[in-house]
């Protein structure tokens, strides 16, 4: 309660604009910084993904090598596997499948970060 009345005093006391927008830039910061540990575990369940299909499906992992381009790394192809399963075009066993949604739904979270990012970076260059 204390803090409220003190977001108030500074309110009344200085431009309520420029309070607004120093909040507005350390909640983009806040989601720049998530957005970055997001970044981090989406790539980590990808790899693991990646691991899983290798093991457990090496045919399928061989198959989509083939026919990858000359400089294409391996985290692309696991993406392009990642999208099959994700649209149950491609299907894999059940550890395979799980971890599929799990890097689906890291990187859904991680957009909503950089969406949020950009939504209060649009906001603050508006009331500047």
């Amino acid at each position: 309660m204390r803090d409220a009345s003190l977001i108030v005093v500074c309110a009344v006391k200085f431009n309520c604009e420029v309070v607004m927008v120093d909040y507005y830039g350390y909640f983009a910061i806040t989601c720049i910084a998530l957005m970055f540990v997001n970044a981090i575990i989406y790539y980590y369940s990808l790899i693991r993904f990646m691991r899983s299909v290798i093991r457990n499906e090496p045919d399928l992992w061989a198959d989509f090598r083939k026919i990858s381009s000359f400089n294409e790394n391996s985290l692309s192809t696991a993406y392009k596997i990642l999208l099959g399963v994700n649209k149950r075009k491609i299907n894999c066993d059940d550890e395979s499948t799980l971890l599929a949604k799990l890097a689906i739904r890291w990187l859904y979270i991680t957009m909503c970060f950089f969406m949020i990012f950009l939504f209060f970076g649009l906001l603050i260059s508006i009331n500047k």
